[in-house]
């Protein structure tokens, strides 16, 4: 008998996203920062009910946010560094923008029957960002969260040794410029973006002391000419767009790069088959509320390199679910 766990934990699952949200929301990770509690202290605390906190904090403790001993309740190491707004790798952004985008299961079915994004009514997520600065500056920080964990994830996997100074192209919060710059101490970095997200990226990268090694270009990177530089960074450009404009920018990429200069393609990346993972499905859905783009295999962004001009292509793990296509101009 096939029975129906599989619906019920899809049903659950939005249960689960909306707990984790509320559950930020009333700060009730940050109550749990300094020491363990009882459902009654921490509810206290909370100055709400033990019934609602109860329903909370055991659906975190389900989740894996949360652990129960001895009739306290305590934060997993991964709450500590994804949840608390001391960290550097605070999800905050990317869970305050999750709660305010509204996007509905009738957004989600518009998207589909019309093959274009919902999210801004219909209106293009770039050009509602330049004539935006409180929705450029809200999703600048949303990925700026999204992205600290991975932009610490990779530098260590690609030999930049040789390398000079990396472009990071549509770099929206300069994320993993504070990557590579702390790994590599002898590089220095141009970020490139519209105008909004420039101003958003300079107020969150000043905390890093990194100024005297970053460039900051505000353009369109449609139209302008390439910065120099030896290393071209896309992360999460790709998947914005059809993979006949993922060529037009790799070229563009090869056509600016100096001999051995190199490419890093860094997305959540299909398997080839396109079974998996989930976040690689949910991802390429959420493309489709967003952008014009969509999830791409490693091979896919392998060949795209390839035509333009590349060599030496690898495709590399980085950190979760995480990975980074690189090639050489030779």
């Amino acid at each position: 008998m096939v029975d129906d766990t599989l619906v019920w934990d899809v049903i659950a699952g939005r249960i689960s996203y909306n707990t984790l949200i509320v559950a930020h929301d009333l700060e009730i990770f940050e109550k749990l920062s300094d020491s363990s509690k009882t459902l009654l202290g921490l509810s206290n605390e909370l100055g709400l009910e033990e019934r609602p906190v109860e329903a909370l904090v055991l659906m975190l403790v389900n989740l894996g946010f949360v652990v129960s001993k001895n009739g306290k309740y305590t934060l997993t190491d991964v709450s500590k560094k994804y949840l608390l707004k001391e960290s550097e790798t605070y999800f905050g952004g990317m869970l305050a923008l999750s709660n305010k985008s509204n996007w509905t299961c009738e957004q989600l079915k518009q998207s589909v029957i019309t093959n274009s994004p919902q999210v801004y009514s219909g209106v293009d997520i770039f050009d509602a960002h330049i004539d935006d600065n409180d929705k450029s500056e809200k999703f600048t920080h949303a990925m700026h969260s999204a992205s600290m964990s991975a932009a610490l994830g990779w530098p260590d996997k690609v030999d930049l040794s040789s390398n000079h100074t990396l472009l990071d192209v549509g770099g929206g919060s300069g994320a993993h410029i504070i990557g590579i710059l702390k790994y590599y101490p002898h590089l220095s970095a141009v970020l490139l973006d519209i105008k909004t997200v420039i101003t958003a990226a300079k107020k969150l990268l000043s905390e890093y002391n990194l100024q005297a090694r970053i460039k900051f270009v505000s353009d369109d990177f449609w139209k302008c000419e390439f910065p120099k530089a030896d290393v071209h960074f896309y992360s999460q450009i790709f998947h914005d767009w059809r993979e006949e404009k993922c060529l037009l920018l790799a070229e563009k990429s090869f056509q600016s790069l100096p001999e051995q200069g190199k490419i890093i393609i860094h997305e959540m990346l299909f398997d080839d088959d396109k079974s998996g993972p989930l976040m690689a499905s949910a991802g390429n859905v959420g493309m489709m509320a967003w952008t014009e783009g969509k999830q791409y295999t490693g091979s896919e962004v392998k060949k795209i390199l390839k035509k333009s001009g590349f060599q030496n292509i690898q495709i590399m793990p980085t950190t979760g679910y995480w990975s980074v296509v690189v090639g050489c101009k030779i």
